[in-house]
């Protein structure tokens, strides 16, 4: 049987139909949380992971381009041209159907369309830095996702915020090669182990009541990466821990779930695969229409 190709690894397919199910799922639960702390549950689990797993498959997947000479204009641009569609298309449809007084706003972006100009911005960022080794610039992205929550002014404008946290994520999977993750999700010790903490996260969730008001707030703040630290309504515990180290703790918690729910996805071919490759194509307009729809 032929090897696969690098860009079209069985794991990574049943990946993506796999987080593009739980995202959906995920969103569900974020709408209704209000009406059930379960429900709430459900979302602070699926959020501490998806949106870093969609980026760190991004980031495995970008090398050929970012390892240019040139900079990956054609790449950059298509993230960049459907996050404007989507923009537009979203501003369509809410001053038509639900407030007629909605503006567009293509530097301040709240919607769903931040993802692909988030896409864009990592592409460029890795391009330009991309002659620089891993060791210093990984650290330096993880330093500036702890402490950039302390300027003020970060938020939705030019998705600023979110790129920073983030891009920790895209910039890792940019200098992991492929067959190194791939041997190492292979271990059954890896697999196992991922379970039981996945089952071991759930349950704590549950049974914690961490899904309570105050802590879902401070929590969800964390998890989107979207505000600054002055912006986030603060649980009980929080004034105890400085918040570049709440930050921290974040990327090392959302690191330890994406690399556990990968552990545990089956990695050989399967139906999975067919429908990953059907629901998420890794063309830059099927990937990015697909994230943005559901990267809120």
């Amino acid at each position: 049987m032929p090897t696969p190709k690098p860009d079209r690894l069985s794991l990574w397919d049943n990946a993506k139909f796999v987080l593009m199910t739980l995202v959906v799922i995920g969103h569900f639960a974020d709408t209704y949380e209000s009406s059930s702390a379960l429900l709430r549950g459900v979302t602070l689990f699926l959020y501490s992971f998806h949106m870093p797993a969609f980026i760190l498959i991004s980031g495995l997947f970008c090398k050929s381009a970012v390892q240019s000479r040139d900079f990956p204009l054609k790449k950059a641009a298509a993230y960049l041209k459907l996050f404007l569609l989507v923009q537009i298309l979203i501003y369509i449809a809410v001053k038509l159907t639900v407030y007629p007084p909605y503006e567009l706003r293509l530097l301040t972006i709240n919607t769903a369309a931040w993802f692909g100009f988030a896409l864009f911005a990592f592409y460029a960022l890795t391009w330009i830095i991309g002659g620089v080794k891993g060791r210093y610039t990984l650290p330096a992205a993880i330093a500036i996702s702890c402490f950039c929550g302390y300027l003020e002014n970060l938020g939705d404008f030019l998705v600023l915020s979110r790129i920073l946290v983030f891009y920790p994520f895209f910039l890792a999977g940019y200098l992991t090669p492929l067959d190194r993750i791939a041997a190492l999700l292979e271990r059954r010790v890896l697999k196992y182990a991922s379970a039981v903490f996945l089952a071991a996260i759930a349950s704590a969730i549950y049974l914690s009541g961490v899904y309570s008001e105050s802590s879902y707030s401070f929590l969800m703040s964390l998890f989107r990466g979207r505000f600054s630290f002055g912006t986030i309504t603060a649980a009980p515990f929080a004034p105890a821990v400085p918040w570049f180290a709440a930050r921290g703790a974040h990327l090392i918690f959302s690191a330890a779930m994406t690399l556990a729910v990968f552990a545990v996805i089956p990695a050989g071919a399967s139906f999975l695969t067919k429908l990953g490759q059907r629901t998420l194509s890794r063309s830059t307009p099927s990937t990015c229409r697909c994230f943005t729809r559901c990267g809120r």
